[in-house]
């Protein structure tokens, strides 16, 4: 995962564009033009009049102009913002819900970005504009088009994606003059389709704003960017430049203020090109499978006048906020930035680098740039003004609503003394646990993955809550638990512990938990609702606002997601100027292409970058490169690798106690022997074992311009597993143990007399070894001396009932008698051989081979010619098999169509049919004949009784030379069934 710091600098102008601040601010001189010099200018084919909007920058959040589920995913795809996707309704992890809320909320402030974008994107194009309105130019175009104000809200957001920022802050160390001479240069190539486009941010301590610039004009070595205001629309506006100052006369973010007007120096002006909003973006919360960690992003805003701030101390004691009046910023890398909003209170963003992992929190009423500028306002009954603070890193996001008044001020903090701790709203230790204390009359909500937890707060009662591993099962990744506890705020004391799972299983859906403990009774209420689906198109959410029939649509998970967001939409003065006016849009409107659902997959995302190309139009000199690749999906993966492998043997030998008595006769009748004999039985046990090593990893899928890449990491970390697999093995054996009794020497002996040796004055015989007369196991070689093969076959035809159709077997058998003579060799191990040739003897071995040939008429293979026959498989009246042939001369033909239908069955549905044959000249399509049932041989139904066969038919016939074709029907719809038919030459009229 990426750090954030581009993230940050675009929630930065999000959260505070467009709008009006209070108070006054602190500028460098305006820059004077001396308009007397020589001006150089280069310009887009671009005029405010006709390709900006004519309409005022409002305030969005609020339907059509607010971010929906569907945005998201087309900001970030599918893999990274569902839980699923069912029918193109995609079921939003909790965290995403979270940044829907802070997004929404950040529009209230004015949709400047979105005018800027847009209008840029729409210039010149006329099939694009006529994708919203039937109209020449964006200046033709109306407000009241939930379709424009949509793409409004969405081109807004596209700030959130850090890698828009990443771009954006490239510029940041430019000179103003270097930017505009970045803008002059990209401008000269406009003629040829090669210009990239920009947006310009501006940025001052009153706020930020964003708009689009078209012209260029060098005047000596000054400098005048024109630009497109959507504060302003259809007039021309311009930012002048000096070196590294600039200023931008009647710049208010304000549509209707014209009294001040904004300057800066080098770090405040900051270009976004076109390219860098291409899709998809990498959501830096969303779950995924990143290892690398992100920073930590705290963003606070109130509905009400009172001006809110955050206060941090990190680890080793750097601070960074307002202590004792002052603004401190002691943790580096670390950012502080107010928002400008309409009314007299800012919201605060906070960014901290990824080495803080140990940090505490508080929102402090507090002052801001200019004390003087805050003006508390006496709380009314109606609208108890509310503080909204979201907390978001790669792991858990936590969200605290509550009303201001349930803050607690902090003691101020000095050089000489420690943080307070116990004081902090919320302290993050770097073990991953979190306490929140000091909080009453608002909720605090935790997300993890699949997890939501939301939880009413008590003064009495703090908060702790912390991610824990559970002890995974060999080969499974360790399952996080959420474990929160409820403490007593006074004694320490826990109250009540809790724990959830943050993965469901795959198939559920993610779940919202409220737990409410009572600390009368000591109870633990939990309720859970599950998030429901978005709808798969913009469209019915819409129509269902303008009907009133949200709750219907949506379900009451998302009823109470948009009332909460109206809660914290800053109300204005102006607010009824901003509400959209629902008018009756018919159903051609909402059937429009437009809100057609999409699938945001790879296919998706690559078709959306050949149109960007088409937008762009650039060339091979591009200044940013190739395209960078983005994330658009993940895959958990494993695989095994084998180390080693060894085979373990563990036999037992047993004996059976069983005894038997064998008698040896040599072949030559000289010798017999008396054995006794044991059984033994042995068991082996064999287990091979295999040594695995298994190693996990990640396979991501990447998009580049419009081709998709895979990559594949692994894991350091790997585990090393043996597993067994066991065989056993059962052998029994005879083995000779003693010699019983013998007739007389063997021929060993005789052949071999004892050698005589002395031992000291004695002279020794070595004594005959026992039992010389054990066989040996026979040699039996066979020869073969001829051969002689046999072959037959037989031919049936049979119906297979499972289709129908008849079917022709032919069985051939092929019978090979060999002729073969044993010898058999003896070999004793006292030396004798014994040879015997056997008697000659046969063996017959037989083969047999089966053929199986359809035999269908309907079939082009079905039917060989005059002579043979075929079956009519009739399953629809009115389509008949057709059977065409040839004669050469004139001849008399037979045709006969036999079926298995009997006279009774005729009314009662049958496998059989009914024959209708009909006979045309084929190359006249004449009717020649046709018979229904005179192939009958028993005569007439009452002849043939209802057993009988009386519809067959037949048609004999003289045909001379030609091509004929047969028909092959049914009598009627009732009789559908096959039949036999036959074609034969008759040799006797």
């Amino acid at each position: 995962m990426k750090k954030l710091c581009g993230f940050l600098g675009s929630l930065a102008l999000i959260a505070g564009a467009c709008s009006s601040g209070g108070g006054e601010q602190e500028t460098v001189a305006p820059v004077v033009i001396d308009d007397s010099q020589q001006t150089v200018s280069v310009s887009l084919d671009y005029e405010p009049a006709e390709d900006g909007f004519s309409f005022e920058n409002f305030g969005g959040g609020e339907a059509p102009a607010s971010l929906t589920v569907n945005m998201v995913r087309r900001l970030y795809g599918d893999h990274q913002v569902c839980s699923e996707v069912v029918d193109n309704q995609c079921t939003p992890y909790p965290v995403v819900l979270q940044l829907i809320q802070q997004a929404n909320r950040s529009m209230a402030n004015g949709l400047c970005e979105g005018f800027a974008v847009l209008a840029l994107r729409l210039a010149n194009d006329a099939n694009a504009i006529s994708e919203y309105q039937n109209v020449a130019d964006v200046a033709s175009m109306v407000k009241e088009d939930p379709r424009l104000l949509s793409e409004l809200a969405y081109w807004y957001t596209t700030q959130f994606a850090f890698e828009v920022a990443e771009e954006a802050e490239k510029f940041l160390s430019l000179t103003p003059a270097q930017i505009a001479q970045t803008l002059s240069e990209d401008f000269s190539g406009a003629s040829e389709g090669s210009s990239l486009g920009y947006t310009l941010g501006l940025y001052s301590e009153a706020g930020g704003h964003a708009v689009t610039p078209y012209s260029v004009e060098q005047i000596g070595d000054q400098w005048r960017i024109f630009i497109y205001d959507s504060n302003h629309p259809n007039q021309e506006r311009w930012i002048n430049i000096d070196g590294d100052r600039w200023s931008y006369d009647l710049a208010s973010l304000n549509p209707n203020d014209t009294s001040g007007g904004w300057s800066g120096s080098t770090g405040t002006l900051e270009l976004t090109p076109m390219s860098a909003r291409r899709g998809p973006f990498t959501c830096p919360f969303c779950p995924n499978d990143a290892q690398t960690k992100s920073g930590t992003l705290l963003t606070v805003a109130t509905t009400g006048d009172t001006q809110i701030g955050l206060r941090i101390v990190d680890g080793k004691n750097n601070r960074l906020g307002w202590f004792d009046g002052e603004f401190i910023n002691e943790i580096p890398n670390a950012s502080y930035r107010y928002l400008i909003s309409r009314g007299t209170a800012d919201p605060v963003l906070v960014y901290l680098p990824p080495e803080v992992e140990t940090y505490s929190a508080d929102v402090t009423q507090s002052t801001s740039q200019n004390p003087a500028d805050i003006v508390e306002e006496p709380e009314t009954a109606e609208a108890e003004t509310q503080f909204s603070l979201l907390v978001l890193d790669e792991e858990r996001s936590v969200q605290i609503e509550a009303p201001v008044t349930a803050l607690e001020e902090p003691e101020e903090s000095c050089e000489d003394c420690e943080p307070v701790e116990d004081q902090s709203l919320i302290q993050w230790d770097d073990d991953g646990e979190v306490e929140i204390e000091g909080l009453e009359g608002g909720t605090l909500e935790i997300a993890v993955e699949d997890v939501a937890v939301e939880i009413p707060t008590d003064a009495d009662q703090d908060i702790e809550f912390d991610l824990e591993e559970q002890d995974p099962e060999e080969g499974q990744e360790a399952d996080k638990l959420i474990e929160i506890d409820i403490v007593d705020a006074d004694s320490g004391e826990i109250l009540i512990e809790t724990e959830f799972q943050t993965e469901l299983e795959e198939d559920q859906a993610p779940i919202e938990y409220e737990i409410t403990y009572d600390a009368d009774t000591g109870e633990l209420t939990t309720e859970e609702d599950q998030i429901e689906a978005w709808v798969a198109s913009d469209a019915d959410y819409f129509q269902a606002v303008a009907t009133g029939t949200v709750e219907e649509v949506l379900g009451d998970t998302w009823i109470e997601q948009i009332q909460e967001d109206q809660i914290f939409l800053i109300a204005t003065d102006d607010d009824d100027d901003d509400d959209f006016v629902w008018d009756d849009f018919d159903d051609d409107y909402w059937d429009d292409d437009f809100w057609d659902p999409e699938d945001y997959d790879a296919d998706f995302y690559i078709e959306e970058a050949t149109e960007w190309d088409d937008f762009e139009g650039v060339d091979d000199d591009d200044p940013f490169g190739d395209p960078e690749p983005v994330l658009i999906g993940t895959e958990l993966i494993s695989e095994e690798i084998l180390l080693r492998s060894y085979t373990t043997n563990s036999p037992v030998i047993s004996s059976a106690n069983t005894t038997r008595t064998e008698e040896y006769n040599d072949a030559g009748g000289t010798l017999t022997e008396t054995w006794v004999d044991t059984l033994w039985t042995e068991t082996t046990t064999e287990i091979k074992w295999e040594e695995i090593q298994i190693r996990k990893g990640t396979t991501k899928t990447f998009l580049t311009g419009t081709e998709t890449s895979t990559e594949t990491i692994w894991e350091d970390l790997t585990e090393t597993v043996q597993k067994p697999i066991q065989e056993t093995q059962t052998e029994t054996s005879w083995t000779t143990e003693e010699l019983v009794a013998t007739v007389r020497d063997c021929l060993w002996r005789e052949d071999n007399p004892p050698e005589m040796m002395t031992i000291s004055w004695t002279t020794t015989q070595i004594p005959k070894p026992s039992g010389c007369a054990t066989p040996m196991d026979p040699v039996v070689t066979t020869e073969q001396t001829n051969q002689s093969s046999v072959s037959s076959s037989v031919t049936t035809q049979a119906l297979d009932s499972s289709d129908g159709y008849w079917y022709e077997t032919t069985v051939t058998e092929t019978t090979v008698t060999t002729t073969y003579v044993d010898t058999t060799t003896t070999e004793w191990t006292d030396g004798f051989i014994d040879i015997v040739i056997g008697d000659p003897y046969t063996v017959d071995t037989v083969s047999s081979v089966t053929a199986v040939q359809t035999i269908d008429c309907g079939l082009t293979a079905g039917w060989s010619g005059v002579g043979d026959s075929c079956v009519a498989d009739i399953d629809t009246f009115g389509q008949p098999d057709t059977l065409v042939f040839t004669i050469q001369q004139t001849t008399t033909l037979e045709i006969v169509a036999r079926t298995d239908l009997t006279c009774g069955a005729w009314d009662d549905p049958s496998d059989y049919g009914d024959p209708f044959i009909k006979l045309y000249d084929d190359s006249t399509g004449t009717l020649l004949q046709q018979d229904d049932d005179g192939g009958c041989t028993c005569g007439t139904y009452e002849e043939c009784g209802e057993s009988g066969n009386c519809w067959d038919s037949a048609i004999t016939r003289q045909l001379e030379a030609g091509t004929y074709r047969l028909e092959l029907g049914i009598y009627n719809q009732d009789t559908n069934g096959y039949y036999n038919v036959t074609i034969t030459e008759v040799t006797q009229p």
